[in-house]
């Protein structure tokens, strides 16, 4: 998780389904607390090196504008959700870090 809130992202790599690639960001409240992600599920066959930026962009867009709605700016994140990120270790640099799985409710 720690590399998730690192990036801003997370990336589901057919771990949770073997044909389907997921790509999920955060979702803020206005106090800037995680309250929901957004995600984007697209079949491993229409996945090429080129569509994983602009999907993994997209997914944070969305979850930018989303976050916006519900009152979030990067200015007005609380003290508690900075010290919350803070205590986590960041992963070393060459580090080969796993994947974490995106969850979908259908």
């Amino acid at each position: 998780l720690a590399l998730v809130r690192a990036q801003g992202y997370a990336l589901d790599r057919g771990e949770t389904l073997p044909d389907v690639w997921c790509f999920g960001a955060p979702v803020r409240d206005a106090n800037g607390s995680v309250v929901a992600a957004l995600s984007i599920s697209v079949p491993v066959t229409r996945i090429d090196p080129m569509r994983v930026e602009t999907l993994t962009s997209a997914a944070q867009q969305a979850a930018r504008d989303l976050s916006q709605r519900l009152g979030w700016s990067s200015m007005t994140i609380s003290a508690e959700v900075v010290s919350e990120e803070v205590q986590y270790e960041l992963p070393r640099r060459n580090a080969i870090p796993p994947v974490p799985p995106c969850v979908s409710h259908r």
